[in-house]
């Protein structure tokens, strides 16, 4: 498979409002004779020719609910084809956004059922199967979090614990637990019950998972599994989806990856190295131009990882991304 990106220039582009209200979202029922009829969504509409997604989206919600956007932040972007019998498809490209302020106050101007619901509860409703990635981009955080390797010390690896707790109390949402070397069951249980301790979700690398199976708690549905980008293309992924009660990740480098993740629809990736790190010296990094083309093609939240630093959060949500992933700007930030 040639490992080059698509060209997207003969989809649909739509943009959609993830439209918040203290901790709710906003849905419309699509109407039961429309393409996708009697599926919940989120407002918006097609673009038009010369709007960009902003402006189509600052149209459609004028339209649709006669709300005017005050706070709008870009969500991730994702190409989604669906199947109508065996020849026709529909071929889109959705732009979210989320906005948290509006004047106005939302109506049905197209006759379409409204309703607020919780963040937590919207995989409750029954959504077209390309917005499950968005729902997913709205319950996932815009920092992910790597813990380091284990000091080389064995008597170090308390404070390596301290430092990790401390870490945790800085708002910390999500967190992977990898352990490449020195691998300590110990240290490793203590992360997990620190984590656990502050209500994270958790991921847990494939490699370490491996060796300590009984790290992930099947009953937690905020445990999940990471997984190498070798382990993408060897596992049986449908496997690893029944013994994993949370999110199943994984990380990608080039494009196969990304086209192996979408097929076998894991949940979120990690895309690296964006920038050089002290880490993988030896690897090439892709820049921002080529992290932006190979997040186009994802269609699963995406995190920017390699060389990331704090203030590179916006940089990496204008090339499409959910945020970003880091190890060092978050760990050596605590003191």
């Amino acid at each position: 498979m040639p490992n080059t990106v698509p060209d997207f220039s003969d989809y649909q582009q739509v943009a959609l409002g993830i439209i918040e209200r203290r901790n709710q979202i906003l849905i419309s029922k699509r109407l039961t004779n429309s393409h996708l009829g009697g599926l919940w969504e989120f407002p918006g509409g097609k673009l038009e020719a010369g709007e960009d997604s902003f402006q189509a989206l600052y149209r459609e919600l004028n339209e649709e609910l006669g709300i005017h956007i005050q706070q709008a932040e870009p969500g991730i972007s994702l190409p989604w084809v669906y199947q109508a019998g065996t020849s026709q498809e529909t071929r889109l490209l959705l732009h979210a956004w989320h906005i948290p302020g509006f004047n106005g106050r939302p109506a049905a101007r197209e006759k379409q059922q409204l309703r607020w619901v919780n963040i937590e509860q919207l995989s409750l409703f029954d959504f077209p199967q390309a917005n499950h990635a968005i729902i997913t981009s709205i319950l996932l955080p815009s920092f992910y979090f790597i813990t380091p390797s284990l000091p080389d010390d064995m008597t170090q690896y308390d404070a390596y614990l301290q430092h990790f707790r401390a870490v945790c109390q800085h708002g910390l949402d999500m967190v992977q637990i990898r352990c490449k070397q020195n691998c300590d069951n110990r240290v490793m249980k203590e992360l997990l019950a620190i984590a656990n301790a502050w209500k994270l979700r958790v991921q847990i690398n494939f490699d370490t998972w491996k060796k300590y199976p009984e790290l992930l708690d099947t009953n937690n549905k905020k445990m999940g599994i990471h997984l190498t980008a070798q382990a993408l293309h060897t596992q049986d992924i449908a496997a690893l989806k029944q013994q994993c009660p949370g999110y199943l990740s994984a990380s990608c480098h080039q494009y196969d990856d990304i086209v192996r993740a979408n097929q076998q629809q894991i949940d979120f990736i990690t895309l690296s190295p964006v920038n050089p790190t002290a880490s993988h010296p030896q690897q090439q990094s892709m820049g921002w131009g080529g992290f932006k083309a190979l997040c186009s093609s994802a269609q699963m939240p995406v995190y920017a990882l390699g060389g990331m630093n704090f203030e590179d959060r916006a940089t990496a949500k204008s090339a499409g991304a959910q945020g970003i992933a880091c190890i060092r700007a978050i760990w050596d930030r605590i003191t």
